[in-house]
């Protein structure tokens, strides 16, 4: 999904709704586990932030 929205050059930022899953909240959401621990989303997020950081392309091949 990130790949797609960032694709778009009318694109200048993006909003997540819940930063963890947390008790009462849909299941699933959140880029933090309700330990704490990143999900893969999470990675990926940073991941591009770094290469965008950088002056690198935050596009990879995985």
């Amino acid at each position: 999904m990130a790949s797609v929205v960032l694709a778009k050059p009318f694109v200048h930022g993006m909003c997540w709704a819940d930063l963890a899953d947390a008790p009462g909240a849909e299941p699933g959401l959140g880029l933090v586990k309700d330990t704490a621990a990143p999900k893969p989303a999470m990675e990926r997020f940073a991941g591009i932030r770094r290469s965008l950081a950088a002056g690198q392309s935050w596009i990879t091949t995985d």
